[in-house]
């Protein structure tokens, strides 16, 4: 079955489509979403039915992170235990690391930036990463 979930920018619903017909749907979800927010598109990722949304805009920049159940649907905010974390931002990039670890690079805060910074998953803890020269240029 393909699914594609759709967290609207600048909305608080989501959509679903099944897989032998194409037709959306609004879920009934549970939990805290994030703010209605823009921006975090490229800083959300899936892995293990769990998607992972990553900062954005809701008229401020944010660094904060949320997990939406595929199967419950069910959102809730992650509180993070790092004393250090990524600066607020939006339109960042991120992959999945096979190490549960979401990796992010780069976005927007008051400038273009092009850091790198690993989330672990399970201790739900950030380190940011050394990257070695030349550095990919900001974006």
């Amino acid at each position: 079955m393909i699914r594609i979930y759709i967290y609207f920018l600048m909305c608080t619903g989501i959509l679903n489509i099944g897989n032998a017909q194409v037709s959306w749907r609004k879920l009934s979800v549970t939990g805290t979403p994030p703010t209605s927010r823009g921006w975090f598109h490229a800083g959300s990722i899936v892995c293990n039915e769990t998607w992972y949304v990553f900062g954005g805009n809701d008229g401020t920049n944010k660094n904060d992170v949320f997990s939406f159940d595929l199967n419950t649907q069910n959102w809730k905010q992650i509180t993070t235990t790092s004393t250090i974390k990524p600066s607020p931002r939006h339109a960042s990039t991120s992959l999945y690391d096979r190490n549960d670890s979401i990796v992010i690079f780069g976005g927007y805060s008051s400038t273009y930036l092009n850091d790198v910074w690993k989330f672990n998953l399970i201790s739900h803890t950030w380190s940011q990463l050394t990257i070695g020269s030349p550095k990919p240029p900001t974006r």
